[in-house]
């Protein structure tokens, strides 16, 4: 059968308002058999139409070419010059005007439900998933990682330093115990092993006695050792260890202590690393 290009109606023949939907496609007895498909299965993407279908029954829907095109372009011309006829919107079952397809969520009456229901049913499937199952599925491991073997430039560095700077993602947030117990359990049995990057190694005789050193001068200073990467901070003029120690004195999170030291706001400007 010749495949029809064009612009088609599909009235309500027992609607007492006669309303009417307009499309275009360039296979329309195909496209007429996908919507009485989806109409009788109760999955129209309308969802004007599948209730006009549910109230009036299968009968009250009628099928006519308005138009025949040459291509697929003038069809959609065609149809357009309906949908941008004023006169006619209240008749309409089309869910927005400027254009068909595409975007059928924008003015559907029912969007928040859908929206949540799309995400809750996102967030049941992931958690029925294994590690393994999340990493083949979104991982990008090696060449299939579109950074691979690339870097960024020193101009991309400062822009996403510019974008970033001073925000407030994680500004005051705190972690529920639900969350702290999930994140335990999975770093549990990690970096241990074979699988420690430090596995089968030895630090040298220089390097064990900086080590020592630096213990040294931390028992001296504050009466026991710290970790390697703690950075003395000033808050107006006092000295704190550490972030996290300044966060415990003044009774927020580190994250916050952080972000005020990074802030360009005037507020923080007693906020600094002391070296």
């Amino acid at each position: 059968m010749k495949k029809t290009i064009g612009v088609y109606k599909i009235s309500n023949n027992l609607c007492p308002e006669g309303k009417y939907y307009i499309g275009y496609s360039c296979d329309i007895n195909r496209r007429w058999c996908i919507h009485r498909s989806t109409l009788k299965t109760y999955k129209h993407c309308n969802i004007r139409m599948q209730r006009a279908y549910e109230k009036y029954g299968s009968d009250c829907f009628t099928y006519e070419i308005l138009q025949e095109c040459e291509t697929e372009e003038e069809a959609k011309n065609v149809e357009l010059s309906y949908l941008e006829d004023l006169t006619i919107r209240d008749k309409l079952y089309n869910l927005h005007y400027n254009s068909s397809g595409g975007d059928l969520m924008t003015y559907h009456p029912n969007k928040e439900q859908i929206i949540e229901k799309i995400k809750n049913t996102i967030k049941e499937n992931i958690s029925k998933m294994s590690k393994e199952e999340r990493q083949k599925k979104w991982g990008q491991p090696g060449e299939k990682n579109g950074m691979y073997g690339r870097t960024l430039t020193d101009e991309a560095k400062q822009k996403l330093l510019i974008i970033n700077k001073g925000n407030t993602y994680t500004l005051g947030l705190k972690m529920s115990a639900e969350q702290r117990k999930r994140m335990s359990e999975a770093r549990k049995g990690k970096n241990t092993g074979e699988d420690n990057p430090f596995f089968g190694k030895h630090h040298s005789e220089e390097t064990l006695k900086k080590i020592q050193e630096t213990k040294q001068k931390n028992i001296a200073k504050y009466g026991r050792t710290l970790p390697k990467n703690t950075r003395e901070i000033l808050i107006d003029g006092k000295t704190y260890i550490s972030a996290s120690e300044a966060g415990r004195q003044l009774n927020v999170c580190t994250a916050t202590i952080l972000h005020r030291i990074k802030s360009l706001n005037s507020k923080f400007l007693g906020y600094h690393y002391a070296s």
